[in-house]
């Protein structure tokens, strides 16, 4: 059986580093995007059981990576993470 694909997606390199190497080393199949815009590339190509996203980013955001993914893949789960110092900008 084959480990569950996970993409990262963070245009912060260090955490999207950290990230990867942590669900690599625990077995996961990890593949990285480091904006929305590369992301919504790779979820046109490719299956991922799970999404992990970073909530603001310069160019597409995790809301408009959330959508797309999950009309090509209704089961892939979505995780949306944020650095957001406010709980207002967290839940928007």
């Amino acid at each position: 059986m084959s480990p569950p694909r996970v993409l990262i997606v963070d245009n912060d390199r260090e955490m999207l580093a950290m990230l990867r190497r942590h669900l690599e080393f625990e077995g996961l199949a990890v593949a990285a995007a480091t904006g929305g815009r590369e992301a919504l590339d790779a979820i046109a190509g490719a299956r991922y059981d799970v999404i992990l996203t970073d909530l603001i980013m310069d160019d597409t955001g995790g809301l408009e990576v959330l959508a797309p993914a999950q009309t090509r893949a209704p089961a892939t789960r979505v995780l949306l993470m944020s650095a957001a110092r406010t709980l207002g900008t967290a839940i928007e």
